[in-house]
């Protein structure tokens, strides 16, 4: 039997179906998908004209840096930069792909802008009733337990 990652194959094809004989080949040479740190790393790249500039803006080693967009020029069957010992400038195909890389990675700021961690979309809520004191307690009271931030009249009037 033959072995991959330690196993062989009849044992893992029992655990994970995908890895019956011959679709651990095909799991192997799959393309990659394309990743939203990908575009990152060829805006910033374009911008600094340097893979070695843009690996320290970046916080990434340079191989790694480079091995990304290698695969990522491999994935679109392109050549996105002219490499030589002062730098790297765009190719047409690089130059036509940047403006796509940019308004794409754009949105993708404004989402997480917008809906992120500390975004600035604010969740919204109302209560519309009679002034009965008991409602507006447990409204207040059920406020307080989800540490929701009251304004308007009901705040007001407390």
């Amino acid at each position: 039997m033959e072995e991959q990652w330690g196993m062989r194959y009849n044992d893992s094809a029992k655990i994970h179906p995908q890895f019956e004989k011959g679709n651990a080949e095909r799991i192997r040479n799959r393309r990659s998908d394309m990743t939203l740190a990908q575009l990152n790393y060829i805006i910033t790249i374009a911008e600094t004209r340097s893979i070695n500039k843009a690996a320290e803006r970046l916080y990434v080693s340079q191989p790694s840096l480079t091995s990304a967009v290698q695969e990522l020029e491999k994935e679109l069957g392109i050549t996105l930069f002219y490499r030589s010992g002062r730098g790297v400038t765009l190719t047409n195909d690089g130059a036509e792909f940047l403006l796509y890389a940019r308004q794409l990675y754009s949105e993708y700021e404004g989402i997480l802008e917008r809906y992120g961690k500390n975004g600035t979309l604010k969740k919204k809520f109302g209560v519309s009733t009679q002034h009965y004191s008991f409602a507006v307690k447990a409204f207040v009271d059920m406020a307080k337990e989800f540490d929701m931030i009251l304004t308007g009249r009901a705040w007001k009037s407390f």
